[in-house]
Formats: structure tokens, C-alpha cells, sequence
């Protein structure tokens, strides 16, 4: 069930050892998080691994939560004298192969690795990775949180849902999920287990192809969808695009679903913006391909016409093109 949304906390902790969690990737999500869980049980007890350059890098810069400084420890992987009870994948999609290669010693069979990467793929990507170990579904939703330079600033804390595939017939998986749960609850971090994180996935990818990809081409903020105009209906459409190919392939999101989704970004605060946008600012590859890439492609495989996805591909690339 649910946690408290409560953000700066610091419950009594059992007597069993706390888990050993690390952080892959040091965006956005990654500090708002590691630093909930830090603030549950206490200093030193996240840790973010990186190769040995990245790790200098992240070492000398200050590092901030709104106002607060954060001190999360640095290692890189074989410097772990365990492996992670925990695993955080918190990079860029474009990322995640070298973070794949970066995490590899910190994984064994007991390890519950989690993503909070955008898209329907790399809970996939990471199970043929790690097979030995426990891949979650996960996405989160309702954050705010803007990353720039080393501070991120947010709003609303969000919530992580998490689940396992319907169709799951591995026991040792259902008790990774119970297992996340149970920490997840002592550290009061707010979350919902979904009966069905396939579904839910797929209503954030929806709201991550409008919202991210219509603000991305318009250059601006999310009060700039919050109106109506242009990029409003851009957006809406190419939320539409993901509602048809969902019809076809059984996931079947649905017109309240939709409105939702639509009532969700409403809410986010008008003078932040998405990563994607982000990315954008700072020249940086985005995720399109995990957006509009990925709804051109199952929109062949699927016969579903995605006009408006196809014109975002194509402007999203010509702007990279020109970093």
C-alpha cells in the first residue's frame, strides 16, 4: 500500500542492518530520491557509483536539493566491498548501455534493481542484462523536479509505482517486490504496487510523449501547455497516438486515462519543465527515441497511423543536429 508523501523524515529503523543502496546516475530523479532515502537512514547510507572520472567530477561539485547541500558518498564499483540490496538506475536512456557496464559488479542474485528511467523498455533491457538478479517495474510520476548544473529544485516529491508483469510465475520475483515494499514502508517513501505496471507504465509513457516532446520542440516551459495554442493540441494529439497503439497491442488505455494524465501535467508547475526539455537547454542528446521513436516504430509494426510523433522525430532530430 501507499507510504506517507511526507519527504523529510526519519523514522525508528528495526535492528536488522540497513540495506546497502546505490544509485546509478546522478540526474535529476537520482538526488531527489537518494536523498529521501538518506534522510530515512541516515548519512553515508546511499551511495552513488560511477567510473573514476565521473566520480572525481561528482566529488568536487556541490550538490543541492533546493537549499539543502548534499554529501552522498562516490565510489566506483569495485571500490563496493558488497553487492547492492538495492540498485537505482537513475540515467538518461541514452546512457544506460555504459551504465550497464558501470553497475555489473554490484549485482548478484539478491539484488532488486529499479529504473527510474522514461520509456516502456528498460525494464527489459536491464533484465537481459542482470538475469541472475531482480528487475522491478517502475516509473515515477506527479515529480517536478529540474535539474541545473548540480541543483535540483522541485515542487512535488511525486510517487514511485512499482510492480511485477501479470503474467509472472517466479516466486523469487513476487518476494523482490515484497522486500521493496517492506523498505519502502520503514522509509516512508511514498509509492503505489500496481496490480498492473504494464497499464500504468504505459500512461506515463503517454504523458511523457505529450508533455516532454511538446515543450522539447516549442522550446519552452510547462506553462507553455498549459495553455491552449499550438503546442497544447501538439501535445494532446501525440498523447492520442500512444492511446491507439495501446487499443491494439491489449494494453488498452483508456479516454479517462487520458484525461488524467492531462489533469496531471495541468498541475505541474508552470515554470519548470521536463528532462527532455532539459536536455535541450543544455545541448544534450534527448530521449526521443525512447518517445517518438519508439510510437513511429510500433505504430508500423501495429498499422497505426502517428503522423504527429513522425513530424517530432523528425524536428527533434534536426535541432540536435544542430548542437
Amino acid at each position: 500500500m501507499p507510504a506517507s508523501a511526507g519527504f523529510l523524515i526519519s523514522p525508528a529503523m528495526n535492528k536488522s542492518p540497513a540495506p546497502s543502496v546505490y544509485f546509478i546516475g546522478l540526474g535529476a530523479l537520482g538526488i531527489l530520491y537518494a536523498k529521501a532515502i538518506e534522510n530515512a537512514l541516515g548519512k553515508h547510507s546511499v551511495t552513488f557509483a560511477a567510473d573514476k572520472k565521473r566520480c572525481e567530477r561528482y566529488k568536487q561539485e556541490e550538490i543541492y536539493l533546493n537549499d539543502q547541500r548534499c554529501f552522498f558518498n562516490f565510489v566506483t564499483p569495485d571500490e563496493s566491498s558488497a553487492p547492492a540490496d538495492f540498485l537505482f538506475f537513475s540515467v538518461k536512456g541514452t546512457a544506460l548501455d555504459d551504465a550497464i557496464k558501470t553497475a555489473a559488479p554490484l549485482v548478484n542474485e539478491n539484488t532488486v534493481i529499479i529504473s527510474l528511467l522514461n520509456g516502456i523498455s528498460s525494464e527489459e533491457i536491464l533484465k537481459t542484462a542482470f538475469p541472475q538478479a531482480n528487475v522491478l517495474y517502475c516509473i515515477g510520476q506527479k515529480m517536478d523536479a529540474l535539474k541545473q548544473g548540480s541543483k535540483v529544485i522541485y515542487r512535488d516529491l511525486g510517487e514511485l509505482c512499482i510492480g511485477i508483469p501479470k503474467n509472472n510465475q517466479n516466486p523469487k520475483l513476487e518476494a523482490a517486490l515484497r522486500r521493496t515494499e517492506d523498505f519502502f514502508d520503514s522509509i516512508s517513501l511514498p509509492y503505489v504496487s500496481e496490480e498492473d505496471i504494464i497499464h500504468r507504465m504505459w500512461c506515463k509513457w503517454m504523458l511523457n510523449v505529450g508533455v516532454n516532446q511538446a515543450v522539447m520542440i516549442n522550446e519552452g516551459k510547462f506553462r507553455t501547455v498549459h495553455q491552449e495554442g499550438a503546442p497544447r493540441e501538439t501535445m494532446k494529439a501525440a498523447m492520442r497516438e500512444v492511446l491507439a497503439l495501446s487499443q491494439k497491442n491489449g494494453v488498452c488505455l483508456t479516454e479517462d486515462e487520458y484525461l488524467q494524465y492531462l489533469g496531471i501535467i495541468d498541475k505541474l508547475n508552470p515554470e519548470g519543465m521536463p528532462s527532455m526539455r532539459q536536455d535541450g537547454v543544455n545541448k544534450r542528446r534527448s530521449e526521443v527515441e525512447m518517445f517518438a521513436g519508439t510510437v513511429v516504430a510500433l505504430g508500423k509494426e501495429l498499422g497505426v497511423p502517428t503522423p504527429v510523433n513522425e513530424k517530432i522525430l523528425q524536428k527533434v532530430r534536426e535541432m540536435e543536429s544542430n548542437y
